[in-house]
């Protein structure tokens, strides 16, 4: 089940610096549920980039990375959908082909 498969991860990680976890303090309610509440239980997920501790842990990293080297000054956010937009299509064939085709001729090229 979820659960044994749960704990069985949680029993091969450590949850608060170097503190090994046991068998007993997967079998104390008490424990478990204060693991649980600190987020300690699901560390062993940080590795899974499905995960949201995987991904809590780099915008983490992305906030000290601001700290320490200010705010970007370039970025970038590209999109599967570039083929879509003629006028980018241009742009890119000038740079790319060094060649200059007419938005109209790219859109005949699209159909």
């Amino acid at each position: 089940t979820l659960n044994n498969a749960i704990n069985i991860c949680v029993s091969k990680t450590s949850y608060k610096a170097g503190q090994t976890v046991t068998v007993s303090d997967i079998l104390n309610d008490e424990m478990l549920d204060n693991m649980i509440t600190h987020d300690d239980a699901f560390k062993f997920l940080m590795t899974n980039r499905c995960s949201p501790a995987f991904w809590q842990q780099k915008q983490k990293e992305l906030i000290s990375m601001i700290r320490q080297l200010g705010c970007p000054t370039f970025f970038l956010t590209s999109s599967a959908a570039e083929t879509k937009y003629p006028e980018l299509l241009h742009i890119l064939r000038g740079i790319v082909d060094d060649d200059k085709l007419s938005i109209d001729g790219i859109i005949k090229l699209q159909r």
